[in-house]
């Protein structure tokens, strides 16, 4: 919703759920591919604030060679916490979306973002080479 902007509010229902389950399968297969491929890693909790009506939990992910700083805003829906966005090394998901969705809505519309995102999908899907 918030990387698609104001285009989120024209598309048809069936359309919005199809890019949410393709961004989410995106971003799943993305994430835990790199947290399998870390062997062994922990996550501490370095800080929590309230800005603009968002927490935002800073995480530090630390393996054996590393240490990546995440910034976690979060939601609260329903009586649950929901991350909608990850910030590292001051670029967020959501931005990097957003940037991603509009040059692919000004090359071919949805049909290019949804193209785009399948593609993605079908490579997350193939067994690593």
């Amino acid at each position: 919703q918030r990387s698609l902007g104001a285009v989120w509010s024209t598309l048809p229902s069936a359309d919005r759920a199809r890019l949410t389950e393709l961004l989410r399968k995106v971003m799943q297969a993305n994430y835990l591919a790199r947290i399998r491929t870390a062997s062994a890693w922990r996550c501490e909790v370095v800080s929590s604030r309230q800005v603009a009506g968002v927490d935002i939990v800073s995480v530090v992910a630390i393996t054996a060679s590393k240490r990546a700083r995440v910034d976690l805003h979060l939601l609260e829906r329903g009586g649950q916490w929901r991350v909608f966005d990850a910030v590292v090394g001051g670029v967020g998901m959501v931005d990097s979306w957003a940037e991603q969705f509009a040059r692919l809505l000004k090359k071919g519309g949805m049909p290019s973002v949804f193209q785009a995102l399948e593609a993605k999908s079908r490579a997350a899907d193939s067994p690593p080479k």
